[in-house]
């Protein structure tokens, strides 16, 4: 289920709650794809996310292509350990980062 999109001042916030998969991504695809139309900054909360396939992937890899091509800054965050097995098994954990564990000096899901 699609928890919330919101829009503030040009700086966005995505957020997918529960499985993001081919049954969900139709619906991702197009709340991404909504709030990218005014944003400056896109964060990624990816807490809520309990299941994610390669559907989920690639809805994250088109918020990141999206984002370069409108010359938005994006940051993920909130990697759930559904997120970082699909991440790791696509050897994508190097690209889509949670920018809150770079913080706190974990740069990964440590399952490397």
């Amino acid at each position: 289920m699609v928890k919330k999109a919101e829009r503030q001042t040009k700086d966005c916030r995505f957020h997918p709650e529960g499985e993001v998969t081919i049954y969900t991504a139709q619906k991702y695809k197009a709340l991404l794809l909504q709030v990218l139309v005014d944003c400056r900054n896109l964060s990624v909360d990816l807490s809520g996310v309990t299941e994610m396939d390669t559907a989920g992937v690639q809805i994250l890899l088109l918020a990141i292509v999206e984002a370069k091509r409108k010359n938005i800054k994006i940051e993920f965050y909130g990697h759930t350990q559904a997120v970082n097995q699909i991440l790791d098994m696509y050897d994508l954990s190097n690209i889509i980062v949670d920018s809150h564990a770079q913080v706190l000096g974990n740069t990964g899901s440590g399952a490397r």
